[in-house]
């Protein structure tokens, strides 16, 4: 709130209007039906879906912003989201699946999670980082 230092007046990030607006939504929905409503790497139909995108959100949009970096993302929020409802990268079919909450989740801990060297065995996860797997999981 108003309190925190924090605070933007309300304002929501342009990440934020695009993931609520009508032709993501539309997106959202075009993608479950072409996946017939099911998990793309478990095979679960139905139940908790989600829709990812198989290239980052958040590097399509950071190259977005790249792209558009002489316009002040405040003072012209709206006209960034106009050219955001004409930037491909954003809409694209090829660049999303249906996954089930479950391998959604997998999906994003492998992305994120620090992958530590181990020797002649390439990478592995550490012993920290699979315990939080397997808690997130219930694995």
């Amino acid at each position: 709130g108003a309190g925190n230092g924090n605070w933007k007046g309300g304002r929501l990030t342009l990440a934020q209007i695009l993931r609520a607006c009508p032709k993501n939504r539309s997106l959202i929905a075009a993608v479950l039906r072409r996946d017939h409503f099911t998990c793309r790497s478990c095979g679960q139909v139905g139940g908790d879906l989600e829709v990812d995108h198989i290239h980052r959100f958040a590097d399509i949009l950071t190259d977005f912003l790249r792209e558009h970096n002489a316009l002040d993302t405040d003072i012209f929020a709206y006209e960034l989201y106009l050219q955001a409802l004409k930037y491909r990268p954003f809409w694209s079919r090829k660049n999303l699946q249906t996954l089930c909450r479950k391998c959604n989740w997998a999906k994003q801990l492998k992305e994120r999670l620090p992958l530590r060297a181990a020797g002649e065995h390439g990478f592995c996860w550490s012993p920290a980082d699979r315990g939080e797997m397997e808690r997130v999981l219930g694995s």
